[in-house]
């Protein structure tokens, strides 16, 4: 009976001893605060597009041109007869004065037909074959373009004047000495008349005094 309850005893203080023994409590775990994360919204992604291949195109090629030569523009505003002259066995030649001219113009000169001709040895001047011309008048011109019938020019021109002496005349004998010819000097006036008809009246003196005188122009002033 002894031993019983000393046995009682025993669990009786190991129940005591279980029941005073305090229990672990557990200790909970915190749980993530939740943020609020800002969702990203999505993005449009860029499909990539097909680059055009470059195509081969035709370069247009320029085509030369021809530069055209500027040619000269005979100048009609002063055609006159310069000169005309007379030779046996051939008809007579009046010669034009034209700047520029470059074909042989056909030409009538006082309605009457001429045959004419240029010479590349003398620019600017049309000769011309046909009757001589009084001097000292105007003269109506007609000039024609090669095969034309009708004429691209008219106009009222001066006459031909007497030239000047081409050599030197054997002067007045009446004032002859030794050193004729020698250190000449002349007083000379160049005339122009309306219309453009020139003359030249000049008088000349050497050693001996007078030697002699040129008078190109009309006595009476010509009409146009």
């Amino acid at each position: 009976m002894r031993k019983l309850t000393w046995m009682g005893l025993l669990i009786l203080a190991a129940m005591i001893l279980a029941a005073c023994t305090p229990v672990p409590t557990a200790v909970p775990t915190a749980l993530p605060t939740a943020t609020n994360t800002e969702t990203l919204a999505p993005t449009e992604t860029l499909v990539p597009t097909d680059t055009p291949v470059p195509t081969a195109t035709n370069t247009p090629t320029l085509t030369p041109t021809i530069t055209l030569t500027p040619t000269a523009t005979p100048d009609y505003s002063v055609i006159q007869v310069i000169w005309q002259e007379s030779y046996a066995n051939r008809q007579p030649i009046v010669a034009l004065k034209i700047p520029g001219i470059t074909e042989a113009y056909g030409a009538k000169i006082n309605n009457v037909a001429y045959t004419c001709s240029i010479d590349a040895n003398t620019p600017d001047t049309l000769f011309c074959n046909g009757p001589l011309l009084p001097y000292f008048t105007y003269v109506q011109l007609a000039l024609y373009h090669p095969g034309d019938s009708l004429p691209f020019y008219e106009a009222t021109i001066p006459g031909p004047v007497r030239a000047l002496p081409t050599a030197t005349p054997v002067g007045n004998p009446n004032t002859w000495c030794p050193d004729r010819g020698q250190n000449v000097h002349c007083e000379t006036e160049n005339r122009t008349y309306p219309g453009g008809l020139q003359c030249v009246v000049s008088t000349c003196y050497d050693a001996c005094g007078y030697y002699y005188s040129v008078d190109t122009c009309p006595t009476t002033t010509p009409n146009p």
